[in-house]
């Protein structure tokens, strides 16, 4: 880990972000288990095994990182791998457990050759920012989704794909997403940071 200077303030600095998970276990585990580092936001299906981490059934999941506090403008990002008809993988920022949960997410389905962008909020997935969207991803592609004032930006292996604006959300920490369906797709790799401000020592904050 490196410093990573916020933006909030001149000389502000945050010494643990970006964080890091590589999402992967040497035996099945609930995220959550398998480390306490992760909060559910909504629902509790997600796992971990030794490929990565993945939804075990249909409902819209998401989990947040709780082991740092995230600056309002921040990123997630994740490698994905394996594909399956009908099944999304993908990260989330502004993530909380406010009204039974709520965040901004970009998931991809390479079963189906698409992603969304959207938000949930009071217990309804949005995706009208992007509908469903046709694109090809194909295994270690590395997705993410950043947010920089009402701007939420999404990159695959990045290139930035989809940009809107939106209000809904102010703050939050950076997570994970899984919907409409339960493996073999499964991520790994991910890490959350601050999306604002210089880089230094090496550390990305996108």
């Amino acid at each position: 880990m490196g410093l990573a200077y916020t933006g909030l303030a001149l000389g502000v600095f945050v010494m643990s972000l970006p964080a890091n998970d590589p999402l992967q276990s040497g035996s099945t585990q609930v995220l959550t288990t398998y480390s306490a580092n992760w909060t559910f936001a909504l629902h509790s299906n997600i796992s971990v095994n030794a490929t990565g981490a993945f939804g075990t059934n249909a409902n819209d999941v998401g989990a947040f990182w709780n082991a740092d506090s995230f600056p309002n403008d921040q990123y997630a990002q994740v490698t994905l791998t394996g594909s399956a008809a009908g099944a999304y993988l993908g990260v989330i920022v502004r993530a909380s457990v406010v009204g039974g949960g709520q965040y901004y997410a970009f998931r991809a389905s390479r079963g189906d050759s698409t992603y969304q962008v959207g938000y949930w909020v009071g217990g309804v997935f949005t995706s009208n920012f992007s509908g469903t969207v046709t694109r090809t991803f194909a295994d270690n592609d590395v997705i993410r989704l950043a947010v920089v004032g009402a701007t939420l930006t999404a990159y695959h292996n990045g290139v930035s794909i989809f940009s809107t604006t939106d209000s809904n959300l102010t703050s939050g920490s950076a997570g994970i997403n899984t919907a409409a369906g339960a493996g073999p797709p499964f991520m790994f790799n991910w890490q959350g940071g601050a999306s604002t401000g210089p880089v230094l020592m090496g550390q990305a904050c996108l």
